[in-house]
């Protein structure tokens, strides 16, 4: 049996539902309440592990390894770098090194010019007849100023001999060592290593008896020096059983491309330490700080002139007492022009301006005559491989060319262990993804590669990116240099032509 409500119980019903409805509405705000709150605790959190980095706009240029991989990258590839040397490539860094410290001092070591390639070639020479020159006068060269040195500290005067006596001596020396005696190795290096430094190597006899003072000196000097290997090349100089020059210069002849390099490196840090170096370097530092004090003044003039150039362009110039400095907005430190005379004064500061611009360059130009052998690096790109420029430097910096060539030096694995393990795993990923293995690998050892052509040097600055830090400063070192540098490689490629 069904029952009708009535009016009043119909009233009732609709008065809870109203009352049930209430609450749940209330609920149901609250509940969304709830979830919006810990959905902005969420956010809240996330944005706190975000890095500052993505929250603040990005300055370039930053770390060369933080500027963001675009297509841009992906598909520009690095210029391969070639490797065809005719030493070791273990033994190019010291080759390069060698030849530097011979073209940047050679006018104090009474050497003449040769160039990288000569010299390169000159090593590989492994015959003492006919005799290579070159080789001669670069040990003749470091070899005397060591002698003239050694006089030097001990107080000794060079005596005065006339040039046929010295010749009539070294002939009587050798008819005395060339009898029919034989002498043990050990019983040769001490009686010359008595008698290496009496006298220069004198180019009146041809040089005669270099190898013999060659020999004397790497026994007397070497344990005050570092020489690896000293003494097997020394037992390969003088074997047993041998007491002629000829067979000293026989012996040089045949040794090995880095048994070479290694007798170079040590007389060259030998004459490093000598008074004549320490002379040039000394007057280098002299010009240097003057080049450098004329280069801050042409600084400070630029700034001038840019100001008043934006003074002229405002239809006013600023007066002698404000010129350079910071103008105030009060107009009694402006004087107002005609039109004609605003152009005219403009006229006359861009002309001082490409004046001067061009003494800046041509001082840059003369801070290279007046470098040291530790030659800086161009720059670096994004994966630290250096890039060096040898060309116009020192007292060869008239010269047409000397490397003609931009040379690269690729890091061993030893040289990025300093990198963290996220910076070596962010590195060794963007490498292989940038530059497509145009570099040869390292693994433990430095490499050395260069470019030789004017579109190699053209594809390289595509490739950097001068948002990064290390490219920017590299890409403006070879927009320095670039005439300079194609210049050279063109040079050096018509030379092998010929």
């Amino acid at each position: 049996m069904q029952y009708d409500l009535t009016e009043k119980q119909k009233k009732d019903k609709k008065t809870l539902n109203n009352i049930e409805n209430a609450e749940n509405a209330k609920e149901r705000k609250k509940r969304e309440f709830e979830c919006e709150a810990e959905k902005e605790n969420v956010i809240k959190e996330v944005e706190q592990k975000l890095p500052k980095a993505k929250a603040k706009k990005v300055k370039f240029p930053v770390e060369d390894l933080e500027v963001p991989l675009d297509l841009k990258s992906m598909f520009l590839k690095k210029p391969l770098v070639k490797q065809s040397f005719n030493v070791p490539q273990e033994s190019v860094g010291t080759m390069l090194a060698i030849w530097n410290f011979l073209m940047i001092f050679g006018r104090s070591l009474f050497l003449s010019f040769c160039t990288l390639d000569d010299f390169e070639l000159s090593l590989c020479h492994n015959v003492a007849s006919p005799r290579c020159n070159l080789v001669v006068e670069i040990h003749v060269a470091l070899l005397n100023s060591i002698i003239r040195d050694r006089w030097l500290s001990k107080g000794k005067r060079r005596q005065i001999v006339p040039r046929k006596a010295i010749a009539r001596n070294n002939s009587n020396e050798e008819d005395s060592d060339s009898e029919d005696e034989t002498y043990s190795s050990r019983e040769i290096l001490k009686r010359l290593e008595q008698k290496w430094d009496k006298r220069l190597i004198s180019l009146n006899d041809g040089r005669k008896g270099w190898v013999s003072v060659l020999i004397g000196c790497i026994q007397q000097l070497s344990a005050h020096e570092s020489m690896p290997n000293m003494d097997s090349i020394l037992l390969r100089l003088v074997p047993n059983k041998t007491n002629l020059e000829k067979d000293f210069e026989d012996n040089f002849a045949i040794l090995e491309v880095q048994d070479k390099l290694q007798i170079l490196s040590f007389l060259v840090n030998i004459t490093a330490k000598t008074s004549v170096i320490h002379s040039h370097i000394e007057n280098c530092v002299e010009k240097l700080t003057e080049l450098n004090k004329e280069k801050n003044g042409i600084i400070k003039r630029k700034r001038q002139i840019l100001f008043s150039l934006t003074e002229i362009s405002n239809g006013n110039i600023p007066s002698e007492s404000s010129f350079g400095t910071n103008v105030n907005e009060n107009t009694s430190d402006k004087i107002s022009v005609n039109e004609n005379d605003l152009m005219t004064q403009k006229l006359k500061l861009e002309e001082e301006q490409a004046t001067i611009q061009k003494r800046e360059e041509e001082i840059e130009i003369e801070k290279r005559q007046y470098a040291f052998p530790r030659t800086t690096p161009l720059g670096y790109d994004r994966f630290y491989n250096k890039y060096y420029y040898f060309d116009c430097m020192g007292e060869a910096i008239g010269e047409r060319y000397g490397a003609g060539r931009i040379f690269v030096e690729i890091p061993s694995t030893h040289d990025l262990q300093a990198m963290t393990e996220k910076e070596e795993q962010r590195f060794s990923k963007r490498r292989k993804v940038e530059e497509n293995e145009s570099n040869p690998s390292s693994n433990n050892q430095t490499q050395w590669g260069y470019y030789d052509d004017a579109s190699q040097i053209d594809e390289l600055q595509r490739w950097l990116n001068t948002k990064g830090s290390r490219e920017l400063a590299l890409n403006n070192e070879l927009a320095t240099y670039y005439r300079d540098i194609i210049s050279g490689m063109s040079m050096r490629q018509q030379a092998r032509i010929l």
